[in-house]
């Protein structure tokens, strides 16, 4: 039976709504996101699917996250309450109960959910929930008043549970598989890994005839009728237009997102379009061979900007600076390196002179592990460990006893090992990279929105990512070293920003 989703010529929103409050048990959400992302990708139907996330999801975003992203398909993900109800954030990180009326042993139904009642108020588009979180049966039973299908969990869940069942069930909806199916597939991929939760979550049905006599009394036009192809044809999704950036000579999108690019002097440099967001920055305290200085904060970026996809190149310095200080040479796509803060900064203003319509910048330190981690919560963006086909490093001392690998002793080309899924490339190895910031210690008391680190000091500046010669160690995600704004070395190069 084809999925009533792919039944039209339009896009699928998935809404993931993300919270796991400071106070309570860590979860890996991270970790079923990307799996579900990867899992799209792969999908006959991956045209369809739109997938967008907000991470710790405060109660009083709530409304405006339905009401900003009209999702099809809400997925709540993962702390529930025996009294029914999910467990969101406050400002400060800590957990906020969005309530549920009941008790989940006594109470078979919720009558005036807080969650079902907003979204039978503006969940018009919303087909199906998802509530991957424990103890959220009674409020499935509540929500199902209001959409088509809901999925709620039994009783508590595990991680692994959880994030198999996401896999599972959004591995069904991309091969085009009906709701109900793609739910015995996602209990089915619990059972598969011998979890013994595949009983845990429970699927309903609602009545759409009911809510479609509920429509018409509100004098609403009665729905189009639903035509479904023997043969599915993928999705003529028609995309939203694209605005060419005015210091851009081209842009574009791709599988990695938005992209734009700068033309100077017939060097070419990408730009990759980030979105504004929030997230962990730092390392958690069990993290193997994490340092003192990764004090793990939630920070949240307000504002969109675009980041250069690769450090700057020879050919770029040159074109603008006449000259090309590095050590390593014999390709203009080499990283310039043997470069100060002072002479990045040097190279950024005048570039600027040069232009009428940009403005551009070091990244910020947050910005740089914002955009280096690409939604990741692990040691390095590809996962827990890293070989040298996928980061330039001195591969004779990996991370946490994994095998060695080559060492090259030199830098690479960029763009020439693998980009992380927002389509930036050599983040960890090959060079470090300077960033605005003055080196400081991080401050995990509260919520950190667009941290721009000491505004003045004796202190050095901030470089991040690693180099060609560091050890694994040194070129984890919330790795940060600090240098002498005057320092010149072969280790040391640079990103740019522009805002957007």
């Amino acid at each position: 039976m084809l999925n009533f989703l792919m039944a039209e010529d339009k896009a699928i929103k998935i809404l993931f709504l993300a919270a796991s409050p400071r106070d309570m048990d860590k979860l890996a959400l991270f970790e079923e996101l990307d799996g579900v992302r990867q899992i799209l990708k792969r999908a006959p139907f991956r045209k369809r699917f739109i997938l967008e996330q907000e991470w710790a999801v405060q109660a009083d975003e709530l409304q405006d996250h339905l009401l900003d992203h009209r999702p099809n398909i809400l997925h709540f993900s993962r702390h529930g309450s025996k009294s029914g109800g999910i467990y969101l954030e406050t400002v400060t990180g800590d957990r906020q109960l969005v309530r549920g009326d009941g008790d989940f042993e006594t109470s078979p139904k919720l009558g005036n959910s807080a969650i079902a009642e907003l979204i039978g108020l503006i969940g018009d588009e919303i087909s199906c929930v998802v509530l991957n979180a424990c103890y959220t049966e009674p409020l499935a039973q509540a929500i199902i008043e209001h959409v088509e299908y809901v999925v709620g969990m039994g009783r508590a869940i595990t991680d692994d549970a959880a994030i198999a069942f996401s896999k599972g069930f959004y591995r069904g909806l991309g091969q085009g598989f009906d709701v109900e199916k793609a739910y015995r597939l996602g209990c089915n991929q619990i059972n598969i890994h011998n979890l013994r939760e595949e009983q845990t979550p429970k699927f309903l049905k609602g009545n759409l005839k009911r809510r479609d006599e509920a429509e018409r009394t509100v004098e609403q036009p009665e729905p189009s009728p639903i035509i479904i192809r023997e043969v599915v044809e993928e999705a003529k999704v028609e995309k939203p237009k694209l605005h060419l950036p005015p210091w851009a000579s081209e842009s574009g999108e791709d599988d990695y997102g938005v992209w734009a690019t700068l033309v100077y002097k017939g060097e070419r440099q990408k730009f990759r379009y980030i979105k504004a967001g929030e997230f962990l920055m730092g390392s958690q305290a069990d993290e193997p061979e994490r340092y003192d200085n990764e004090t793990q904060h939630k920070v949240r970026l307000s504002k969109d900007y675009w980041l250069a996809d690769t450090a700057c190149t020879q050919g770029l310095w040159e074109a603008v600076m006449g000259n090309n200080p590095s050590y390593f040479k014999g390709s203009k796509n080499l990283p310039v390196e043997r470069v100060s803060w002072h002479d990045v900064k040097g190279f950024i203003e005048k570039l600027n002179s040069e232009g009428k319509n940009w403005a551009f910048r070091l990244p910020t330190e947050a910005e740089w592990e914002y955009g280096c981690r690409a939604g990741t919560e692990t040691p390095f963006w590809y996962g827990k460990v890293i070989n040298s086909s996928q980061v330039n490093f001195n591969g004779n001392y990996p991370y946490n006893n994994s095998p060695k690998s080559e060492y090259r002793g030199k830098t690479v080309e960029v763009g020439s090992l693998p980009a992380n899924s927002w389509g930036l490339y050599e983040m960890h190895g090959n060079v470090w990279e300077w960033c605005e910031d003055w080196y400081d210690k991080y401050d995990n008391k509260s919520v950190q929105i667009d941290p721009q680190g000491l505004t003045n000091g004796r202190l050095p500046r901030v470089i991040r990512g690693g180099s060609w010669s560091s050890y694994a160690g040194s070129v984890v995600l919330p790795a940060a070293a600090a240098a002498r704004p005057t320092a010149r070395s072969s280790l040391a190069a640079f990103s740019q920003v522009i805002k957007s």
